[in-house]
């Protein structure tokens, strides 16, 4: 992936206002997550979906042939919900060589780069390797990552 493409989809996702309080917005960040792993895209990938205290969450992993959630040897795990800000804090800006915006750092970036390297990786690994997205860390849930 190109980095051009790259800041295009952290731009998009760093515009979602994922806060506790908008579950719709949770829900979008972590399926727009979900969307940029395609599991349309790689070969066999499966998505499981949870919710707790109305908090999504989503499990994604290469299917194996007998169709059971295989024992992982890595989880990368990712929170998509960020803490409450004003309205102009979640809109991405560019300043300089930096992404600006609600979650840049916390951790939708790096929520993005995880599911950038699972898509790549998780086809040709030799073990499982799953991604994991929460949207209740914040609230200092831990219910999306028991789910799991």
């Amino acid at each position: 992936m190109d980095l051009d493409a790259f800041l295009a989809a952290a731009e998009d996702l760093l515009a979602v206002p994922s806060t506790a309080e908008r579950p719709d917005e949770l829900r979008r960040a972590v399926e727009y997550v979900v969307d940029f792993v395609g599991p349309g895209r790689g070969p066999g990938f499966t998505v499981e979906r949870f919710e707790s205290n109305g908090k999504p969450s989503a499990l994604i992993y290469r299917a194996t042939d007998n169709s059971t959630r295989p024992p992982f040897r890595v989880v990368l795990n990712g929170h998509l919900d960020v803490v409450p800000g004003a309205p102009e804090q979640f809109r991405p800006r560019r300043d300089g060589n930096l992404l600006r915006a609600r979650g840049a750092q916390d951790m939708k970036l790096s929520a993005l780069v995880q599911a950038l390297v699972f898509r790549e990786l998780a086809p040709a690994l030799p073990y499982p390797l799953a991604l994991q997205l929460v949207a209740d860390e914040e609230v200092g849930g831990r219910d999306g990552t028991l789910h799991q």
